[in-house]
């Protein structure tokens, strides 16, 4: 009889395990259109995001519920990789506007567009925590890589953060704006993290997959980022002082993380479609 309590009850715990791995996701958006490149306004009442269901990709915005989208740019061409500006009144993206890919400046109070970079294709725009500062990656035709710079959007001065011999790529500022995440790679891509004046480069992860999409958690103390450990694709964070990494989600196509601002959620896109995690 004991025995069978027992068995019972390791059958109980395991159905709980699963139901808690189930119910911590949710799907926010869905349909035929393909979504992606989400993250959570500094408020985390809006999340923008990338949605072709106008026919070309372009920028969007939603409450968090996924309710209220509104298309944001309505060009022909092609817009990709939406990053808030730190007070929430401007979006950063990238789009082919004007032939080759650039980084652009959406002003939300007023609607009008700013051109911020030209000449070599460039691309994954992020802000500085004061706003000052984006950096972004953009293509090294001699190296045939691509590099991490960093411009003041209001001079316009700029500098090379990376050397670029690989793809550098998907930069991320620290909450407190001292260093910089991003992947670099050709075949496989790995977490790296250096200093905003370049110095004290440092590799975050090594594994046999890659990893990329690197996201600062709000206190700096954690990265998510994309990985396809054990063979799959599924957001991961790492600790920072402890190297320690550990699993977030397991629907095997998840990338691209972004926290919301209390560090309680993450928002990324599966198959498509958006989702929300409890970390």
């Amino acid at each position: 009889m004991k025995k069978w309590i027992i068995i019972i009850a390791l059958i109980f715990a395991v159905s709980l395990a699963y139901l808690f791995v189930g119910d911590h996701t949710r799907q926010v958006t869905s349909g035929n259109a393909e979504e992606s490149y989400p993250s959570f306004s500094p408020d985390g009442k809006n999340i923008v995001f990338v949605s072709n269901n106008s026919g070309s990709h372009d920028i969007w915005v939603m409450g968090s519920d996924g309710k209220n989208q509104v298309r944001l740019t309505e060009w022909d061409s092609e817009e990709t990789y939406p990053a808030w500006s730190p007070d929430g009144k401007s979006i950063a993206f990238t789009s082919d506007k004007n032939g080759n890919m650039s980084i652009w400046i959406l002003n939300l109070s007023n609607m009008e567009y700013r051109q911020l970079t030209s000449g070599s294709a460039s691309w994954y725009p992020a802000f500085s925590p004061d706003g000052g500062l984006v950096a972004y990656c953009s293509a090294e035709p001699e190296s045939r890589g691509s590099a991490i710079w960093v411009m003041n959007i209001t001079t316009g001065q700029q500098f090379r953060l990376t050397q670029g011999r690989l793809m550098d790529r998907g930069p991320a500022f620290s909450p407190d704006g001292s260093m910089i995440a991003f992947h670099s790679g050709n075949d496989k891509d790995e977490l790296w993290v250096t200093g905003i004046d370049g110095k004290n480069l440092a590799r975050l992860t090594v594994s046999d997959s890659s990893d990329w999409g690197a996201a600062w958690s709000p206190y700096g103390k954690r990265i998510a980022f994309s990985s396809g450990i054990n063979g799959r694709n599924n957001i991961w964070v790492i600790e920072l002082t402890s190297g320690k990494k550990r699993q977030v989600t397991s629907g095997g196509n998840d990338m691209r993380p972004s926290w919301s601002p209390d560090g309680k959620k993450m928002v990324f896109h599966r198959n498509g479609d958006i989702w929300i995690a409890d970390v």
